[in-house]
């Protein structure tokens, strides 16, 4: 018998699982760096925007429609049916995909100026159909509410990456290696997969009624035109970084737009989760009242993990990025702590109101904006400060993106900015953050090796920061239970 796991308890194991992957997955770029050139590895950071580019273009948002039409469906007739019609759309969008790469060749390399894309054109190719055809497989285990599994797959899925990844580079030391691998994993996904939802769904085209597949592309319409303007937003520095500047340029760039895996993990799982229950709520008598205080608990949790990372990682940026990447990446430096700026923005969970109550006509609207403003500004200020130029331009088309839509949210919700957000809180993570921060900064006078300084700072930071949020009632009892729990841990009795 399966056992039905709350909100809650979903979204913590589903972190759990996407802070293990997030170890695992942070070895991939620092080992890279170290078997590949400069040049090699800004190839296979190109490789992965291209196809993190195109492949969520040709889902067009469709696996996203689960959050809102699973959570409404009745029985299980209507959940087959509800997964054969995504599943099979994302293929029909994969083999259209396909297809125009087929006809269309020659004229996307010479488009996209890239003369290594001829060597690996069909790798490429190949690993965006598998990943759109498998697009929805996360999105799967979180809809079911099976949060164990959630979090095997999440480990499964950076553990086999990361394997694969550096396996294949140390046996064969090349790049072509590298992004084989990355086919490989994906074909892996995609088969996986349909396995799944043939055995557990049984999934067929023939369920598929032309009236539901209508609604579902009503609710995906907006949604898809909208990943389209707003993936091309999000890649506009790094495609036209790529247009103007060398391979080792672009190296340099994405390094220092590393992502902190932890934090986006946490958004994701959290921000997943709440999703359905918003949709749920839309269509309850007292729906926006249920909503905003959910909102603003996932704002507190996400203020809680977010604030004190941004702030020791902007302190310590230097030896954050030289130790894991080498000296080669100094340049990276600024970069980084540039980037770093987007996680206040992105923790506020900006299109999750408008997605649980099904207005994602203003998501796309904001994003014409924010992909208007990126290609424009973000020409101008790549062109005439390089990488910086880059950074900057990301920053702040993703910041007024936000903004954007947050100010819908709130509308939908009809409450004021001063009861929008958990102000207080934000104000007392801040302050706690910036203190430790403060302590934590005395170890730069005392010589030490780059590994030992940030240990010894990240300590003291930590032990700052946890100790006051543990009295002002951030942590709790209950959330390290839950820890323990997760990691297998069982309290002893005496």
């Amino acid at each position: 018998m399966n056992r039905t796991y709350s909100l809650r308890e979903r979204a913590f194991y589903l972190l759990i699982g996407k802070i293990i992957a997030f170890v695992l997955n942070i070895a991939v770029p620092v080992v890279l760096v170290r078997l590949l050139s400069q040049q090699n590895y800004g190839f296979y950071q190109q490789f992965w925007l291209m196809s993190l580019t195109v492949t969520p273009m040709l889902a067009f948002g469709i696996h996203n429609s689960l959050f809102y039409f699973y959570p409404t469906s009745r029985g299980q007739e209507d959940k087959t049916a509800l997964l054969s019609r995504t599943f099979f759309s994302l293929l029909g969008m994969a083999v259209i995909g396909l297809c125009a790469a087929v006809i269309l060749k020659s004229h996307i390399i010479g488009l996209l100026k890239c003369v290594e894309l001829d060597q690996f054109y069909w790798a490429l190719i190949l690993h965006i159909f598998f990943s759109v055809v498998s697009a929805c497989l996360q999105n799967l285990f979180l809809i079911e509410g099976k949060a164990t599994r959630s979090m095997w797959f999440e480990i499964y899925n950076q553990l086999s990456r990361a394997v694969m990844l550096i396996f294949a580079v140390l046996v064969f030391h090349t790049v072509s290696a590298a992004v084989w691998a990355l086919v490989i994993q994906a074909l892996i996904n995609s088969a996986y997969l349909f396995a799944y939802l043939l055995y557990h769904y049984r999934i067929d085209i023939r369920t598929i009624r032309f009236s539901d597949l209508m609604a579902q592309i009503k609710y995906v319409l907006p949604m898809g035109l909208g990943a389209i303007v707003g993936t091309i937003g999000d890649q506009a520095d790094k495609l036209i970084l790529t247009a103007l500047f060398t391979t080792r340029d672009y190296a340099l760039y994405s390094v220092g737009n590393f992502r902190i895996p932890i934090i986006a993990t946490l958004y994701e799982t959290v921000g997943d989760v709440i999703l359905t229950r918003i949709s749920e709520y839309s269509k309850a008598p007292h729906g926006k009242l249920l909503a905003l205080e959910l909102y603003k608990k996932m704002l507190r949790l996400n203020a809680m993990v977010t604030i004190p990372i941004i702030v020791f990682s902007i302190t310590f940026a230097g030896p954050i990025i030289t130790f894991l990447f080498g000296d080669n990446y100094q340049e990276s430096v600024n970069v980084f702590r540039v980037t770093l700026l987007i996680f206040f923005f992105q923790m506020l969970g900006h299109g999750y109101i408008l997605r649980g109550y099904a207005q994602t006509g203003h998501i796309l609207l904001s994003n014409l904006f924010k992909m208007a403003f990126s290609i424009c500004c973000g020409y101008f200020l790549i062109k005439h400060y390089g990488i910086k130029g880059a950074a900057l331009a990301y920053t702040i088309a993703f910041s007024l993106n936000s903004v954007i839509q947050l100010n819908k949210g709130r509308q939908i919700l009809g409450v004021p900015w001063s009861t929008f957000f958990p102000w207080r809180d934000f104000v007392v993570i801040g302050l706690i953050s910036g203190g430790g921060a403060i302590v934590s900064a005395l170890c730069y006078f005392i010589p030490l090796h780059k590994m030992v300084l940030i240990l010894a700072a990240g300590l003291m930071y930590c032990t700052i920061v946890a100790v006051m949020l543990m009295k002002r009632g951030y942590i709790t009892q209950e959330m390290i239970a839950r820890v323990k729990t997760a990691l297998g841990i069982r309290a002893t009795t005496t």
